[in-house]
């Protein structure tokens, strides 16, 4: 880690001389020297541009080769913090560039040249011995060019929200170091590239210049987001990414940490970059914040001042190492704190040749956002409405969460309730098999599942209770990183941001937020909050036989919506008959009761009593209970088909209440699982299996149709059984009542 030293501002001697015997307008070299020693410190040499100057070029030189230094640039309008003046920066890979009024060396920023006092900064990264420092600004004259035009960064590629993938963290030729690794690209080859393995944007992020920003609208590839960005490089107190920002932009890197003194005429603090970058829009990360020497080292900052913390933290930069699982445990304090401060990840690729073979990606953000937009990324990042990734393909965490008083939310989002409620939450795992799932409450491991297929859904609640936060990692085997000093990566696969527990009563105002998960349906309205997309406006039906002959349709809504009951004899007089209507009442609001009459004669058999609420925009709710015609009157036979769920067992359904008869009709029973499964069936009556119906696997979302013969069957009342246990050992059962005549 690099330390401090005692800023030196160089009070210096100017020496100018003639460049060339030239006839008109001779270049004029300004040269200036000035001691440096030790890490940490500025040096910077002011000098004076005469009218009629169109270019400056500047080449900074050191007496010994050991030492390290960049070598950067402000105009007439000053070297102060956050200097509207700044035109460009090179770290210690390039030690010489130009500036001219039509065009500028790689990174910086071309403009008019201006008469007045410039300054030229000198970063020391590294001066072991005392070391003279040579500045040597040549000034040549003539006419002022036409500086290139800034265009607009790209705003909107698609208005449809959606889960869109990119990387936040990226280094094209602008950045001085990628630059040199010779196999960095352009940020048009860039945004090509990231496109082509399957991101939908990307965020270019180079180390304290802004030019490549400049020029993002023209070439760009087609639907695809580039999002203007700035890594804001103190090399000495820690790294930030600005994202989301315009062309244009600049944001200073000479801040230092509070218990630290400043050169007041050139530094601040933290809290003046940030202010600044949130005034402009951006989204504001420490960048790979326990990363060594690169550590963000201004957390003290914001234990005084909450507006001194970058709005995320980048847990997760390249492969997943131990600075990463440091990043982790420090941005869990900052949860339990009450802090919301949102992860993030990004590859922080300086070149596509590396030692270590990362890519593009590596890790992948995923947001969901309301539009492919910078102002809509830029918030879902700002909200933590966003998981991480391996890479563009790698495993899918869709996490939801629901909670008293029709509740709905999802990663970023709150749940609301006293003490003793439950969140209920739900977390869809794609891509994920062979890995762990662990589910972790205020940043402490408290369920584990492994995940053995490549689509599975694992649920798990928690009470509310004080307060506190959710979140959801995916972890797997660590693997050798060839060349990294850090040796492995730890295995993490996919995590998420969190959901907070929070002890209190609802908003007043407050809607169920949904981010529907690609190839599922949206939940629906009543629907299970954050468990199930299946409609539920009823909570529960049920019949009950009453003296007299009279039946009670009892139904309890989740929704207030307005439902039907129908009636259709099954069978009639030892005969299963294709369903005939007999009853029907529309508009219920409550329960009521039947007197059991009908307009034609009604025969001892079995019906189907169909609840029906419809609700718009979805599916209606249906359910489906038996009754039992005799001649003392009606008996309740129970549902014949589960409400349909989300969970292992999606559908489970009789098609009749009723089988058997003169003709021995089979039943017909139909099941889909949400997993791969072992389903089996059996057929009870009085407590005792009378016949194994079907036994062996089933693909997942695979409606199956199993027949239920009534040979060898006594008349009377059965159970059908259904069973279904999936390959990590969950199981789910049901079961629905069945007639034989």
């Amino acid at each position: 880690m690099l330390r401090r030293s005692t800023l030196v501002l160089a009070a210096l001697t100017a020496l100018v001389v003639p460049a060339h015997a030239q006839a008109q307008a001779p270049d004029l070299v300004i040269t200036q020297t000035a001691p440096a020693a030790g890490i940490g410190s500025y040096l910077y040499f002011p000098f004076t541009v005469p009218p009629g100057v169109n270019r400056v070029a500047v080449k900074i030189t050191r007496s010994s080769t050991e030492t390290k230094v960049g070598a950067g640039l402000f105009d007439e309008r000053g070297a102060q913090f956050n200097s509207p003046g700044f035109r460009g920066i090179y770290g210690e890979e390039i030690n010489e560039f130009f500036v001219a009024s039509d065009s500028a060396s790689r990174a910086f920023v071309a403009g008019p040249i201006v008469p007045g006092t410039w300054t030229t900064v000198v970063p020391i990264f590294r001066a072991p011995t005392p070391t003279t420092i040579t500045a040597t600004m040549t000034l040549s004259f003539g006419p002022q060019g036409t500086p290139p035009p800034l265009e607009p960064v790209p705003e909107v590629v698609s208005t449809q929200p959606g889960w869109y993938r990119g990387d936040l963290h990226d280094h094209t030729t602008f950045s001085s170091d990628a630059f040199s690794s010779k196999s960095a690209l352009d940020p048009g080859a860039f945004a090509q590239k990231s496109k082509d393995i399957g991101l939908d944007w990307v965020s270019l992020t180079d180390h304290n210049v802004t030019a490549q920003n400049d020029r993002l609208a023209t070439p760009r590839p087609a639907n695809f987001l580039t999002l203007a960005g700035e890594e804001v490089t103190n090399w000495f107190h820690g790294h930030s990414t600005a994202i989301g920002v315009q062309s244009g932009d600049f944001f200073d890197w000479r801040w230092r940490p509070g218990n630290l003194p400043i050169d007041a005429a050139h530094e601040g603090r933290v809290r003046g970059y940030l202010d600044k970058a949130r005034a402009a829009g951006a989204y504001t990360s420490a960048a790979h914040p326990l990363g060594a020497h690169l550590a963000w080292q201004s957390f003290a900052d914001a234990a005084i001042d909450p507006l001194a913390l970058p709005d995320g933290l980048e847990v997760w930069n390249g492969p997943f190492q131990p600075d990463d699982e440091a990043s982790l445990t420090v941005w869990d304090e900052l949860l339990r704190s009450g802090r919301r401060v949102w992860a993030n990840g990004g590859s922080d690729i300086h070149g596509l040749t590396n030692s270590t073979d990362l890519q593009i990606a590596t890790p992948t953000t995923v947001t969901y956002a309301q539009a492919l937009s910078r102002t809509a990324v830029v918030s879902a990042l700002k909200t933590g409405r966003s998981y991480i990734s391996s890479g563009p393909k790698g495993p899918e965490l869709y996490f939801t969460a629901a909670g008293s008083q029709g509740q709905r939310t999802y990663t970023g989002g709150s749940i609301y309730g006293a003490a003793t409620d439950t969140a209920q939450s739900l977390v869809v795992v794609r891509g994920g098999s062979g890995g762990e799932l662990r589910v972790l409450r205020d940043g402490v491991v408290v369920q584990r599942t492994a995940i053995t297929s490549d689509s599975q859904e694992v649920g798990f609640d928690q009470r509310i209770g004080p307060g506190g936060f959710l979140r959801v990692e995916l972890r797997g085997e660590p693997t050798l990183v060839p060349n990294s000093p850090l040796g492995s990566d730890l295995g993490m696969r996919a995590m998420t941001n969190p959901i907070f527990l929070v002890n209190g009563p609802l908003p007043p105002g407050t809607q169920p937020e949904d981010a529907p998960i690609p190839g599922r349906p949206a939940p629906a309205p009543g629907s299970a909050p954050g468990r199930c997309a299946a409609p539920r406006g009823f909570a529960s039906v049920g019949v009950r036989a009453l003296r007299g002959g009279r039946v009670r349709f009892e139904a309890a809504r989740a929704l207030r919506r307005p439902y039907d009951v129908e009636l259709f004899a099954q069978s009639q007089g030892g005969r299963v008959v294709a369903n005939r209507r007999v009853a029907r009442f529309t508009n219920r609001r409550g329960s009521f009761t039947w007197s059991g009459r009908t307009r034609g004669p009604l025969r001892v058999g079995t019906l189907l009593v169909r609840f029906r609420m419809r609700i718009p925009g979805v599916r209606s709710d249906v359910r489906r209970v038996a009754l039992r015609r005799s001649r003392r009157g009606y008996a309740a036979r129970g549902a014949v088909a589960a409400r349909e769920g989300c969970g292992l067992l999606r559908v489970a359904k009789l098609h009749r209440g009723v089988f058997g008869g003169r003709s021995r009709v089979p039943g017909r029973l139909s099941v889909r699982v949400g997993a791969a499964a072992r389903v089996t069936v059996t057929l009870v009556r009085g407590g005792r299996v009378v016949r194994r119906v079907a036994s062996g696997p089933q693909r997942a979302g695979v409606l199956a149709r199993r027949g239920i013969a009534a040979r060898g069957l006594r008349p009377g009342r059965y159970h059908v059984r259904i069973v279904a246990r999936s390959t990590n050992d969950r199981t789910a059962r049901g079961s629905l009542g069945l007639e034989r005549e």
